[in-house]
């Protein structure tokens, strides 16, 4: 996978305001909530999730197992965070305490921040980074325990998770057709 396989998707300032109200329905604390629980983290999520959705053309049901059905496929949306551009040697995580969702994919999105003065905002849209199917997760991602760093990294896990490199996802474009099957 190159760089050019992720897809941008823009969103507008209505999708951008759903993603927000979104997050203001979950509880203020979350258990096993990897990214934090700041509002502008757990927006990002919601954030991914509904670029996940324009994209592929699916339904965001947002249930506890999935968050999209598209053409009856249960789609789980991963959303990490960050202040670069996605490359293919960046992680795509699962939380262990999600890695028995009752789903059939993982997608695995990107927001990025935006600078502006002081603060940081979130970029309205997300990177489609790519798609991996839940019957092989177990056997191409590797599991790194909270407080681990993997080889060449500097930073901890901030949680116990499954890890794969984006470069290892199907990328968006062939996951789409295998979505419209």
């Amino acid at each position: 996978m190159k760089n050019s396989d992720f897809v941008w998707v823009e969103l507008t300032l209505d999708e951008m305001l759903a993603a927000f109200k979104m997050q203001e329905s979950l509880p203020k604390k979350m258990e096993g909530n990897y990214s934090g629980d700041k509002p502008a983290k757990r927006t990002a999520g919601y954030v991914g999730q509904i670029a996940a959705a324009k994209y592929f053309g699916g339904d965001n049901v947002d249930n506890v197992h999935y968050d999209l059905l598209i053409n009856g496929k249960r789609c789980e949306v991963k959303t990490s965070t960050r202040n670069a551009n996605p490359r293919p040697e960046y992680w795509a995580r699962i939380a262990a305490s999600n890695d028995s969702q009752l789903c059939d994919y993982y997608v695995f999105c990107q927001t990025q921040w935006q600078h502006q003065a002081k603060e940081e905002k979130l970029m309205h849209g997300a990177h489609i980074l790519g798609v991996l199917a839940v019957e092989e997760m177990r056997g191409v991602m590797h599991f790194m325990q909270k407080g681990e760093i993997e080889p060449g990294d500097v930073k901890p896990e901030l949680g116990s998770c499954w890890k794969i490199a984006c470069s290892d996802l199907v990328p968006p474009q062939y996951a789409k057709l295998l979505f419209d099957k």
